[in-house]
């Protein structure tokens, strides 16, 4: 088997965001992660912030242990092989007695992640919120500290303090998205600039043509 590497800005890369759901349902919002390197990737000690909250990323299974995802997806896992797909969902996401009731399909072997606290992706009020013009920025640290960023999206003004993360204010991402509209990286580099992300409707969360 391969070796398995930290997670880095050398190998992974926030590729999707979902900040506006179809029927504005913060619990359906997500982040997609994908690992352009050749060597698999622990996502361990990983934290995601926008701002309003941050919050450690955890295997779906260790929050919903009895919400079944479906036998061909990887809930348990914080390994994420090469040229493959992880999702950061709400702990929220999937829960019977909301509507609509778990509205992705998602592809064979994809990584379905969340977040170790609390019901939403981040700010438990608003969660994502990128209606607000909340960045997300990908993380090695603690809850308080940023010590690495592995990745971002929206072009966020940088902290060392994940509740300092601000949008710059000088270009057009994060989009102010319509519902049912994701933010989707064009190229799986870590450069986030607006030229490098395009909107796609309904999203594409564990599906991209990236390649290896």
């Amino acid at each position: 088997t391969s070796q398995i590497q930290a997670a880095s800005a050398q190998n992974l890369v926030i590729t999707e965001v979902m900040g506006n759901p179809c029927n504005g349902e913060s619990r359906n919002e997500y982040v997609e992660l994908y690992n352009f390197s050749s060597t698999p990737v622990s996502l361990q000690g990983l934290w995601i912030t926008d701002g309003d909250a941050a919050k450690a990323i955890v295997p779906w299974a260790d929050r919903s242990p009895s919400q079944k995802m479906g036998s061909k997806l990887e809930v348990a896992t914080l390994v994420l092989e090469p040229h493959h797909f992880a999702v950061i969902l709400a702990p929220e996401y999937g829960v019977e007695n909301h509507e609509p009731y778990r509205p992705y399909l998602f592809p064979p072997g994809t990584v379905i992640l969340t977040v170790d606290r609390g019901r939403l992706l981040t700010d438990d009020q608003h969660g994502i919120e990128v209606t607000g013009h909340d960045p997300i920025v990908l993380y090695l640290g603690t809850r308080d500290i940023i010590n690495e960023i592995v990745s971002t999206y929206g072009s966020p003004r940088i902290s060392a303090y994940p509740l300092g993360i601000q949008d710059d204010g000088k270009d057009n991402i994060p989009f102010r998205s319509k519902k049912c509209w994701a933010a989707e990286r064009i190229e799986p580099i870590n450069q986030d600039k607006g030229s490098m992300w395009r909107e796609v409707k309904d999203g594409t969360p564990g599906y991209g043509d990236y390649g290896p």
